[in-house]
């Protein structure tokens, strides 16, 4: 049970007429219930890889398989950088949004909100809530129908640290009842070895992986001192220098 990603190439026609290959031969297998980073600098290709994993980025040189199946008969739930809720419907129909809206569904919705305290904002409008609020109901919303894949493109980036910190341990709140297979793109080094089983360093024009690299960090991670995390960052950069350094642009003639 795991999903399966293999993308040999992915290029783009440039305004110039050549094509441009950004993503070399990327492959890897995630086994069910892991917690997968994607991590690197920005600009090294980290969401076409979670586009093209999600559907959204067609790439005919890439083979995704879910359980040994096409993505596509995948439950699938994606969280991109912004929150995406609909400014017309209450905390709750956000969530609800994408089910069948049935009251044990509601009530469903109401113990993710409690799980990550937002149940006594459930009828409020989005536009009274704060950015790390709005960032919390999107995580409820993907959670909501319970997928086999989350798909989660930097959805904490911006946000104050200690409030990031916050909604990185929600998250795992929500994980640990509703347990799924998680691919999550980042470019904070630390934020990848607090959430991650398993981190893939991404680098290089055109991206290919670097390193494989299994978080030793035992669970659960809530209380785990940040120093602890330090210690082992600045172990893995000595070891491995060439990692998070900035993608160098490659001008097509």
């Amino acid at each position: 049970m795991s999903l399966y990603v293999h993308i040999k190439d992915k290029r783009y026609r440039g305004s110039n007429g050549y094509d441009h290959t950004v993503i070399g031969d990327v492959t890897f297998r995630a086994p069910d219930r892991q917690f997968t980073c994607i991590a690197g600098p920005s600009g090294c290709g980290k969401t076409t890889i979670l586009n093209i994993i999600a559907g959204l980025e067609p790439c005919p040189q890439a083979t995704i398989q879910f359980n040994d199946e096409s993505i596509d008969k995948t439950n699938v739930a994606y969280v991109f950088q912004e929150p995406r809720l609909m400014p017309w419907l209450s905390v709750l129909d956000n969530i609800t949004l994408v089910t069948d809206n049935t009251p044990q569904r509601r009530e469903q919705a109401m113990t993710i909100l409690r799980t990550i305290g937002l149940d006594d904002v459930s009828h409020e409008f989005p536009n009274r809530l704060s950015g790390g609020m709005q960032r919390r109901v999107a995580l409820a919303r993907a959670f909501i129908t319970q997928p086999q894949m989350m798909l989660m493109d930097e959805p904490f980036v911006s946000l104050d640290p200690k409030l990031a910190q916050n909604i990185r341990k929600n998250l795992l709140d929500i994980w640990n009842k509703t347990p799924s297979n998680i691919v999550f793109i980042t470019h904070d080094l630390n934020e990848a070895l607090f959430l991650a089983d398993r981190i893939l360093f991404i680098g290089q024009k055109p991206a290919k992986i670097l390193l494989d690299y299994s978080v030793t960090l035992p669970r659960p991670r809530k209380n785990i001192p940040y120093a602890e995390i330090e210690a082992l960052k600045d172990t893995l950069l000595s070891q491995h220098p060439h990692l998070f350094k900035p993608i160098r642009r490659h001008v097509e003639p």
